[in-house]
């Protein structure tokens, strides 16, 4: 990966076999998603990631409803990973 660089993937649930399936958590939750992941060199040992995710494709209007009340765990759910990969750098110096 580049210094500077957009990743975009497009995700959506499966079970064990890879059909895909609604979401186990919710039954009005959105079958698709995108996920853009831009990473951006600021310093020669930083880099700054910015992730958006937005429904990707067809949804109603519950399923935008649900995907907009979840974002705040989204985002919770990801700062405690990143919380957690700090760490594991931090005890590897």
């Amino acid at each position: 990966m580049s210094p500077n660089e957009q990743l975009v993937y497009v995700q959506n649930f499966s079970d064990k076999n890879g059909n895909f399936i609604k979401a186990p958590f919710s039954e009005t939750y959105p079958d698709c998603l995108m996920l853009t992941a831009d990473f951006l060199q600021e310093a020669e040992n930083k880099v700054k990631m910015t992730f958006k995710w937005e429904i990707f494709g067809e949804s109603t209007e519950i399923e935008r409803k649900t995907f907009n009340e979840m974002k705040p765990y989204m985002v919770k759910g990801w700062n405690e990973s990143f919380e957690k990969i700090e760490t594991l750098l931090n005890t590897k110096k």
